[in-house]
C-alpha cells in the first residue's frame, strides 16, 4: 500500500518517552538532553505548534538540525527539564506583540510597518500583504517581514480604532 507524504513524515517522528527525558542546562549555556542512556549535546528545541499549541509537541534536535525526537505534551517531563526548556524556547522564540499600528505605506508590492510593540516602537518591511499577512484564527494575526521574523497581533479588537481601521483593510 502507498503512504501518502504526510504519513511517511509523521511515521519518521520520534516521540520521545517524557519519563526518559531530562534537559538541563551545562557549563557555557548549551542544552543537554539524557534520554535513557543516550547523551546528546548540544542539543536545540523548538515548538512545532508555536502559536496554536505552545505547550505540546516540543521538537529536540541536534546542533546540525537533525531531530533527536518530539515531546508530545511538555508537562509530562519533570519540572526541571521542563522550566530549561521553556526559558529556551523563551529566547529563541520571541514574538513581539503589536499594541498599535502608526502606518503601513505601501510601494512596489511591498510595504513599510512602523508599529508599537511590548518591546517598544519598530519599523519593519513585508513583502506581499497577501503572503505577509495570516489571520491564523479569527481577530488573531501573524505578520512576517521581510527577514523572517514575525509579529503578532493576539485579537484585533484590542487594537486602538485607527491601528484597527488599518490592519483591517489587509486581512
Amino acid at each position: 500500500m502507498l503512504q501518502s507524504a504526510f504519513e511517511r513524515e509523521t511515521s519518521q517522528i520520534r516521540v520521545l518517552d517524557p519519563s526518559l527525558v531530562k534537559v538541563s542546562r551545562v557549563e557555557g549555556g548549551a542544552l543537554e538532553l539524557r534520554y535513557g542512556e543516550e547523551v546528546y549535546y548540544p542539543i536545540r528545541v523548538k515548538r512545532a505548534f508555536p502559536l496554536t499549541n505552545p505547550e505540546n509537541y516540543i521538537v529536540l534536535m541536534k546542533e546540525n538540525g537533525k531531530q533527536i525526537g518530539m515531546i508530545e505534551d511538555i508537562n509530562k517531563i519533570d519540572e526541571e527539564s521542563k522550566r530549561t526548556i521553556l526559558e529556551e524556547l523563551d529566547t529563541v522564540f520571541f514574538v513581539p506583540q503589536i499594541k498599535k499600528i502608526f502606518w503601513v505605506k505601501d510601494r512596489f508590492g511591498s510595504s513599510r510597518w512602523k508599529v508599537e510593540t511590548d518591546r517598544g516602537i519598530k519599523e519593519f518591511a513585508t513583502g506581499s500583504i497577501h503572503e505577509s499577512v495570516k489571520e491564523v484564527e479569527d481577530g488573531h494575526i501573524i505578520i512576517t517581514d521581510t527577514e523572517g521574523l514575525q509579529y503578532e497581533i493576539k485579537d484585533i479588537n484590542e487594537l486602538p480604532p485607527k491601528s484597527r481601521a488599518i490592519i483591517l483593510r489587509y486581512v
